[in-house]
């Protein structure tokens, strides 16, 4: 989360073409080491699939839900775009049919929209033609605004209590947390582009982009730990994870910068 003090350093940034990193892949990527696996993001898709489904099965539909889900399928594909034997093509009609899903709450089209979203798509689209609405969730405010509970995915509030646990885990917990982990290495990757391009054009201080890299590289930790490591090893994972997030909140709530992350090889 981002206050609105340091956050209009942010918007003079976005002013001068912060969010056309959204246009600058790093093409082609020869694997995907330090982001999600095609594995993970197929299973992320999976799982926004499903809540989007299910949130248009409701009664009342909760279009937070729809729309935060869209928009982390239609991150993750654009983030997949330019690795070595990637469908780049196929990825950004995803990323197309995901973004369009954001648009409306007409729930007619919303169900058709998400009837054809599929990783498996059998649709192509340019990956260079990003979408406008991706771009607005590219903006630092937006992108985690949707990682607490009030307003968004509760990510934050879920990593912070699960460090705090005594009790066991679950494999229900596991699972629950193994997903926001994968969220959370789509909204890390996005905010280093965003700040990379910020720091370009003097919009932020140097320093911060380590921090967002450190939060993916963080989030990859939880996310490998959660399948079959010990609770001890899950929870030491999210502490360097939170304190990941924390840096850089107590520096855009007005504080010092932060030094740079220090890992032990």
């Amino acid at each position: 989360m981002i206050c609105r003090t340091a956050y209009s350093v942010l918007m003079l940034a976005a002013a001068s073409g912060l969010s056309t990193w959204a246009l600058q892949q790093d093409t082609p990527r020869a694997d995907d080491s330090n982001t999600l696996t095609q594995a993970a993001f197929s299973r992320l898709v999976e799982h926004e699939q499903l809540v989007i489904r299910e949130a248009l099965k409701a009664a009342v539909v909760d279009w937070k839900a729809v729309h935060n889900s869209a928009v982390l399928i239609g991150l993750a594909a654009h983030q997949r775009i330019g690795f070595k034997g990637a469908n780049d093509r196929q990825l950004a009609a995803v990323r197309d049919q995901a973004m369009r899903l954001t648009e409306t709450t007409d729930l007619v089209q919303a169900r058709k929209l998400a009837a054809a979203l599929s990783p498996a798509t059998k649709e192509q689209a340019d990956p260079a033609q990003v979408p406008a609405r991706l771009r607005d969730f590219l903006e630092i405010d937006m992108l985690h605004g949707m990682m607490r509970k009030r307003s968004g995915l509760g990510i934050e509030s879920d990593f912070l209590q699960a460090a705090a646990r005594k009790q066991p885990l679950t494999q229900k917990q596991r699972e629950h947390l193994l997903v926001q982990a994968y969220r959370t290495v789509v909204i890390a990757e996005a905010t280093q582009g965003s700040l990379r391009n910020a720091l370009a054009r003097k919009g932020v201080p140097k320093g911060l982009e380590a921090w967002a890299t450190e939060m993916r590289t963080a989030a990859l930790e939880v996310a490998s730990a959660l399948p079959a490591r010990e609770d001890r090893d899950v929870r030491a994972a999210l502490v360097k994870l939170n304190t990941s997030c924390t840096v850089c909140h107590n520096f855009f709530r007005g504080g010092a910068l932060p030094a740079p992350p220090v890992r032990k090889k």
